[in-house]
């Protein structure tokens, strides 16, 4: 859908800006043959003509695929344009159309089988909204995410398009659980496997675990890009529903790291 919404290219760019290389593909589902390859040599032109003058280092290409298992497969198989494995995958769907996600869903395992960081991106009309304010939400039982999830938000904001936007970094624990929790999260800080500082983040007091949602529904409802974690147990026991929770939120960044991220 790359002509109908270029969230996806924009959050590839902005992650790609500073730090790496990307490969945006655009999908297109049939055979290989001699009218789908003159189909994606015309559709990569156009692509290339609407990225002009985009700031970062992203590889455009289309991918012919009789699936989308096919082309997840054949996706995870490319090599990067700086010549290095690549290390992240990230897929996108419309928040209203949340069946374009079933493709991912179906073929979690193929994606986690492979050491290759996954993120998903859930997009709204919001667009972004005005690029000032990034939410990140983080637990102690979260940890091998964390760290990913605020290096992304720090990479984002390091963008033009981010100048002068505001990181706000949360975490949820139990009423009961709140003194314990702190200091395993403190301890986490203060050994440098979550790269904040204490001041940096608000700790939220919550009644159950259910009432997670409604807290960062509210939290966060105004928030330009929100970045969550999730991880292989959310798919497994909920599937597509993992990603359903947050209706008040506009843009969602969900990420599941492939092993915990040491940042020095």
């Amino acid at each position: 859908h790359s002509f109908k919404r270029n969230s996806a290219l924009k959050m590839t760019s902005w992650i790609s800006y500073k730090y790496g290389f990307g490969t945006y593909l655009h999908f297109i589902k049939g055979d290989f043959n001699r009218p789908n390859q003159k189909l994606a040599e015309e559709n990569k032109s156009r692509l290339l003509k609407l990225a002009e003058g985009l700031k970062s280092r992203v590889y455009l290409d289309t991918i012919v695929s009789i699936d989308e298992k096919q082309a997840i497969q054949q996706t995870l198989q490319l090599p990067s344009v700086s010549g290095q494995p690549n290390n992240m995958v990230l897929f996108e769907y419309p928040k209203n159309e949340i069946n374009e996600l079933q493709a991912y869903v179906d073929n979690h395992k193929l994606v986690e089988s492979i050491a290759i960081d996954t993120c998903i991106l859930r997009t709204t009309n919001r667009g972004f909204g005005y690029n000032k304010s990034i939410h990140i939400w983080i637990t102690t039982t979260d940890t091998d995410n964390s760290s990913l999830m605020i290096l992304l938000g720090y990479i984002i904001l390091g963008h033009p398009d981010w100048k002068n936007a505001e990181i706000k970094i949360f975490s949820i624990f139990k009423k009961q659980e709140m003194e314990e929790k702190t200091i395993a999260l403190n301890t986490l800080i203060k050994t440098g496997r979550l790269p904040i500082s204490q001041n940096n983040i608000q700790i939220i007091a919550s009644e159950k675990e259910s009432s997670h949602k409604d807290i960062i529904n509210k939290h966060s409802e105004d928030a330009d890009l929100t970045i969550v974690g999730f991880n292989d147990t959310n798919i497994k026991k909920k599937g597509i529903e993992t990603f359903t929770k947050f209706d008040d939120l506009g843009d969602i960044l969900f990420v599941n790291a492939s092993e915990l991220k040491e940042i020095h």
